[in-house]
């Protein structure tokens, strides 16, 4: 590799999950890793990672974030249960799963990843409402 390209980085990034699922099963600290946004330049990459415990309440598969636990705290302020944290619904071709809430975002506060391309995405309550059939 003579420059870091786009296309790289998504490969890099698949490896490092799972090196990061082999320490987070692993490890005897409790804690989760996991990998966030991504800066790069034509020579380097540099990849946020967040370690956190194990909080109580968040499905298996579902990574320990501060918007998981902030989803567990504030779901019911939005017209959602904390049970709906990892949960899959289907919208427009996509299948989702829930897995955080930012508060800060008022119009598009739920967080949730599209399974076939694991890109994050944000929603409105209401239409996480929807969906759920609330």
């Amino acid at each position: 590799m003579k420059i870091i390209k786009p296309s790289n980085i998504k490969i890099i990034r698949k490896e490092l999950k799972v090196l990061l699922e082999k320490y987070n099963s692993e490890n005897e600290h409790g804690l989760t890793l996991s990998l966030g946004d991504a800066t790069y330049n034509e020579h380097s990459v540099t990849f946020k990672t967040t370690a956190t415990i194990a909080l109580e309440g968040i499905p298996q598969g579902i990574e320990p974030t501060p918007e998981a636990a902030s989803f567990l705290q504030d779901a019911k302020f939005y017209g959602l249960q904390p049970s709906d944290l990892g949960r899959e619904f289907v919208e427009g071709k996509n299948t989702y799963r829930i897995v955080g809430l930012k508060p800060k975002n008022r119009s598009l506060p739920i967080i949730a990843v599209d399974l076939q391309s694991e890109r994050q995405y944000k929603f409105a309550a209401k239409d996480i409402q929807r969906v759920l059939g609330y």
